[in-house]
């Protein structure tokens, strides 16, 4: 088995995205993220073996106490840490390329295996010739293209392409409530729901005086269910086309934004095999393999109110929040209960980990090996790095709680991070 490199650029589909499409307007303050550059402290091993590169080193006191709960894995960074990053004129996989003299001998010489099929992982350090070509991977994650092939294949969608005057037309009179979704939009941003007719002709207009000036039409518009529940399905499609299904993972999202994953109970499980979920997806992954992709895919489904099953809503061909909480999972040897979920915390000064970690386990909250209940810390920087000079810093924290209510979860963060002028959101 070859030595993998892994690393992550989150957001990737702002890089794929389009400047020739039409775009829907945004309703969310978003200053330039640096978020994204961090979040590589979560990633785990695929296999055994697997070295994982990120950015900045994460804070010591986190990787220690990861190591005593059975996270321990080889891991290199570009950066020592938050200042030698911004001396080094904050390198990122967002940017072309990452300064080669950064990436150790051992880290390049590894086989990459990127979160993502960014740009960068065909212009680097990296050889990519194990990667399916760059365009590919753009088509494949297209949400036109979900929708396309699911019409082809006879899979249930409810999603109809816009891409002409005429669609404009008649999503002018569509029925409401509706979802429009951009190509390569992501949780939180490039979505809308539509209930009320004047907003809808406040939308159509926004996006008419774009085509005027030359844009193409480029939209998803789906009804708007009435859903129980989010869930994926995490696949690979090896080099040879050998398609081996994972895992499914319950996503729990809070206005179309993510904010969680838990394990799918054994009830869920068997509603989704009843109706022959995994061989209504073969075809697709095979035709995303006969298209040119090969590599990670996370299938976005749902189930309705009224039990029907929707197989595919999205297609992400890359890794994805519930494959790496699966993993999570997996290495922690954690049981069923256990739940991955993002916070957002506001903070003024850095957090400092190994306070927080203290205070936690002061509170008996930390989970320790062997434990039933408690709460696992993933990442650190998102909580270390000034976001652009705005007046209060806002950091993602990503968690995993065990054995506790979601509103004993909720007691133990406020409390912990009040203990440092921090507040959870």
């Amino acid at each position: 088995m070859s030595v993998r490199t892994l690393w992550a650029c989150f957001n990737a589909e702002s890089l794929w995205k389009s400047a020739c499409f039409t775009s829907l307007p945004s309703f969310t303050h978003e200053a330039q993220d640096r978020q994204h550059h961090f979040l590589d402290e979560i990633l785990v091993p695929q296999q055994p073996g697997d070295r994982i590169l990120t950015l900045v080193k994460p804070d010591s006191s986190l990787s220690s106490y990861h190591q005593s709960i059975g996270a321990g894995f080889y891991r290199e960074s570009l950066c020592e840490d938050l200042q030698s990053w911004e001396e080094n004129g904050a390198p990122n996989w967002r940017s072309l390329p990452v300064p080669c003299g950064l990436i150790s001998e051992t880290m390049s010489q590894g086989k990459q295996s990127p979160f993502a099929n960014v740009p960068s992982a065909y212009q680097g350090v990296f050889s990519s010739d194990h990667l399916p070509d760059y365009q590919d991977v753009v088509k494949v994650n297209d949400k036109r293209y979900a929708v396309d092939c699911c019409h082809r294949l006879g899979i249930k969608s409810y999603g109809t392409n816009l891409q002409s005057s005429s669609c404009l037309a008649a999503l002018e009179t569509h029925s409401l409530p509706l979802i429009l979704k951009e190509p390569f939009g992501v949780s939180g941003k490039g979505s809308l729901v539509i209930k009320h007719p004047a907003i809808l002709a406040r939308i159509c207009d926004h996006l008419k005086k774009q085509m005027q000036h030359g844009k193409q039409l480029a939209l998803t518009v789906e009804p708007f269910l009435e859903k129980a529940l989010d869930f994926s399905s995490q696949w690979k499609i090896s080099e040879d086309g050998t398609v081996t299904f994972i895992s499914y993972s319950e996503i729990l999202n809070e206005h179309l934004k993510f904010s969680g994953v838990r394990q799918p109970s054994s009830a869920l499980i068997e509603r989704i095999e009843s109706v022959g979920y995994r061989a209504q997806l073969e075809p697709l992954l095979a035709t995303m393999f006969k298209d040119g992709y090969w590599g990670a895919v996370c299938i976005d489904s749902m189930l309705l109110q009224d039990g029907t099953v929707v197989p595919v809503v999205e297609i992400n061909a890359r890794e994805s929040m519930g494959s790496l909480a699966h993993r999570w999972f997996e290495c922690l040897e954690l049981p069923s209960e256990a739940l991955f979920q993002q916070y957002t915390i506001k903070y003024d000064a850095p957090i400092d980990m190994g306070a927080l970690l203290n205070t936690l386990n002061e509170m008996n909250a930390l989970y320790n090996k062997g434990m039933k209940s408690g709460v696992i810390p993933l990442n650190s920087l998102c909580l270390q790095a000034p976001d652009n000079g705005e007046p209060n810093n806002m950091g993602r924290c990503y968690m995993i709680s065990l054995g506790l209510s979601a509103a004993a979860v909720s007691e133990v963060l406020t409390e912990a991070f009040q203990s440092q002028g921090a507040m959870v959101q």
